[in-house]
């Protein structure tokens, strides 16, 4: 467990580097670390990490992610779980719409 808090929070610090050459040298010592690791698990984190080193890297092109579509995607999912049962596909819409207001469009009494 200690490895894998170890490697989090590495990764952490990699998307908190100032430019994408740091972030690769911060990246590939979390790789070789893994790499080395005796934990089975840890090892193929690494092997992930280094498939995936060219994509984490192109953060740095333009500091975007796809966080916000991916918690768009997540509420919709929880949505449908709550909607089970709703037989109108009407309602379910206006259901998935009502969930992406701001709070401050409800009033409270």
């Amino acid at each position: 467990l200690k490895g894998f808090y170890w490697a989090k929070e590495r990764l952490r610090d990699v998307y908190r580097a100032k430019e994408k050459n740091e972030a690769a040298k911060l990246l590939d010592l979390i790789i070789m670390n893994l790499k080395a690791s005796d934990d089975a698990e840890l090892y193929r984190w690494g092997n992930t990490l280094k498939r995936w080193r060219q994509p984490i890297l192109n953060y740095f092109d333009n500091k975007t992610t796809n966080a916000y579509t991916e918690g768009c995607n997540t509420k919709v999912k929880m949505l449908k779980r709550i909607s089970f049962g709703l037989r109108n596909v009407e309602v379910y819409t206006k259901k998935i719409m009502l969930g992406f207001l701001p709070p401050e469009c409800f009033h409270t009494i």
